[in-house]
């Protein structure tokens, strides 16, 4: 699939959403070394649904060679591609889909605005990040802009429902106001409807999202992973230490929701907000820790002893590995989708007391960390991570609680 990206937040945005994970092979590194020959960036390989290698390729430049895209779409055959090109004429848009027909699917993607307000400031969000403008006059970059996009207003002929009745297409308008609508035309497939019901739940909202592990257990005292133990007198003790933390907001910026898993030690640690403050509360079981299967319960130390094969296994393939009758971190980033999808959502602030592995999980989606790197993110204990996404990224802020710990059940094969 061909997915050509036509407004550049919305493109960036809906990254992250196809979930692809990172693999390195052979096919990969061929296609790695075809598009840095045209100068353009891979941007993560992965499997798609039916568990096939796919890529998603950004296409800086200009595709004017019919034989780059002819080439593109042979090399990513049965793959998913992401090209962020304006292709502004109904002639071009006719020539991609001609090029990959029989070959790959391809569909548009256009983002209509009509909000001024909103677009000059989704206009002036993108000049303080853009290297097009660093270092010059804000106002002046603005104008820059302006003249540039009236220049591509002159080109651009707008996705057409008669003239483009043949293309597979998606049009957003207005989507982010939260007052708008969504146009497809001719999409079917697992993939493109979870990209229409993703764009659905868009918003470009600046928000806050506060992620932090339970407070110490009884298991992280004792080295063991898994089970539903309850807090330590230490992890209690940060559970008024995170409770006195989020009051410390003025009353307009404080969380709004708290999100834990089933598990007792996240409950408990959220119980005083919940009880005292009145804070509404939510269960996901798809929050619950990583099921380690037969080895829960059991320290590291043990399962080194008693299963030396299950030991060597992990510590060879962290993100794949999956304990005997239990989860890998690739399972957690399936079942997750859905929290994803309704963080993505919230326009207030958030909290999600969770677990080591399912935050960096979350952690890594909303930062753009590769997945091969997702399980050696460190999350200690007794810290918030404070996101704030954004248009072009992520702002982030930590906030330690006494000496951060990072617990014999962290998961690094290291320890």
């Amino acid at each position: 699939m061909l997915a050509n990206i036509v407004e550049g937040s919305m493109a960036k945005l809906l990254v992250p959403v196809l979930g692809f994970l990172m693999q390195k092979t052979q096919k990969g590194k061929k296609l790695e070394d075809s598009v840095q020959r045209w100068q353009w960036k891979i941007c993560s390989p992965g499997l798609n649904k039916e568990g096939k290698l796919g890529y998603m390729v950004i296409a800086t430049p200009k595709l004017t060679d019919q034989s780059v895209v002819s080439e593109l779409i042979v090399l990513t055959k049965t793959n998913f591609v992401r090209i962020d090109a304006t292709n502004t004429t109904q002639e071009r848009r006719m020539m991609l889909s001609e090029l990959a027909r029989d070959k790959c699917r391809v569909i548009f993607l256009e983002s209509v605005c009509n909000n001024k307000k909103l677009l000059e400031e989704n206009i002036r969000e993108k000049i303080r990040v853009s290297p097009d403008y660093s270092g010059d006059d804000e106002d002046a970059a603005y104008e820059d802009f302006c003249l540039r996009m009236q220049q591509y207003e002159k080109r651009y002929q707008p996705l057409d429902t008669d003239a483009d009745a043949e293309l597979s297409y998606i049009k957003v308008t207005d989507l982010v106001t939260g007052q708008g609508k969504l146009t497809v035309n001719r999409i079917t497939g697992y993939l493109n409807a979870r990209i229409c019901f993703f764009l659905l739940n868009l918003h470009l909202k600046p928000r806050r999202i506060y992620f932090t592990r339970h407070g110490q257990s009884q298991f992280n005292l004792c080295g063991q992973i898994g089970g539903d133990s309850v807090l330590s007198p230490n992890g209690s003790k940060y559970a008024s230490e995170l409770a006195s933390f989020i009051r410390s907001f003025p009353k307009e910026e404080r969380v709004a929701s708290i999100w834990t898993s089933t598990l007792r030690r996240t409950i408990q640690t959220a119980k005083e907000l919940v009880d005292l403050d009145g804070i509404p509360s939510v269960q996901w079981r798809a929050l619950d820790e990583i099921d380690a299967g037969v080895c829960d319960g059991m320290t590291y130390n043990e399962i080194k002893e008693t299963l030396p094969e299950e030991w060597e296994a992990r510590k060879s393939d962290k993100l794949r590995y999956r304990y005997p009758r239990g989860e890998s971190y690739l399972d957690i980033v399936a079942r997750v989708e859905a929290v994803i999808i309704e963080l993505e959502r919230q326009r207030s602030p958030v909290l999600v007391v969770a677990h080591q592995a399912v935050l960096r999980v979350l952690y890594a989606y909303f930062t753009g960390i590769a997945q091969e790197s997702t399980p050696f993110i460190d999350m200690p204990l007794h810290t918030v991570i404070e996101i704030t996404p954004h248009q072009y990224g992520f702002s982030e802020k930590r906030y330690n609680f006494g000496e951060a710990m990072s617990d014999l059940s962290d998961g690094n094969t290291s320890n």
